[in-house]
């Protein structure tokens, strides 16, 4: 089975350094195949003979044994999922002075909204979509409204990096 995972807080602030390139070599060996890394951030589409919970323990161990990363946080869907969480986003136009961030999540969520002064909020299947209504994503303080939602950690991508994982999901499996 294909999945699309996503670390969360890998090589940000030169905490939590991974080089891609042994990432791909490491998980190899642990049974993954076909693993396919984009940019430095912990976002990876690979293939598994395991369920979406195993590949989900089997990155939180890998990560722990072989970079020591404590208590890693990793979001696992598989592709169907992947897909169908982008094919609902609620948010399909977006302008110029906005920024669409998502927060993936391990599970399902129930469909909700909040609206704040600063971003609108849509809670729906395995992922919060948040329209903010500036560019300077940071400035936004997501946690609050999230943690009304589920308690588990989340781990956002831009629009670009989750449409550009989606793009690596059409490529060929090369064997």
């Amino acid at each position: 089975m294909r999945f699309v995972v996503l670390l969360r807080a890998v090589n940000v602030g030169g905490h939590n350094k991974i080089k891609m390139a042994e990432l791909r070599e490491s998980l190899a060996k642990e049974g993954f195949q076909n693993v396919i890394t984009y940019i430095q951030s912990g976002n990876l589409i690979l293939n598994a003979p395991f369920n979406e919970a195993e590949v989900r323990t089997k990155m939180e161990q890998h990560l722990e044994a072989y970079y020591a990363i404590k208590n890693p946080i990793v979001v696992v869907l598989n592709e169907e999922a992947y897909r169908l969480t982008l094919a609902e986003n609620p948010f399909p136009i977006i302008s110029e002075s906005e920024r669409l961030m998502i927060f993936f999540h391990n599970g399902h969520l129930p469909n909700a909204k909040i609206e704040t002064a600063d971003a609108i909020y849509v809670a729906s299947g395995a992922a919060i979509f948040v329209k903010m209504f500036t560019t300077k994503v940071h400035e936004v303080k997501t946690d609050k409204v999230i943690k009304t939602w589920t308690e588990e950690a989340v781990t956002g991508r831009n629009l670009k990096t989750s449409e550009k994982l989606l793009d690596l999901l059409e490529k060929p499996i090369m064997e």
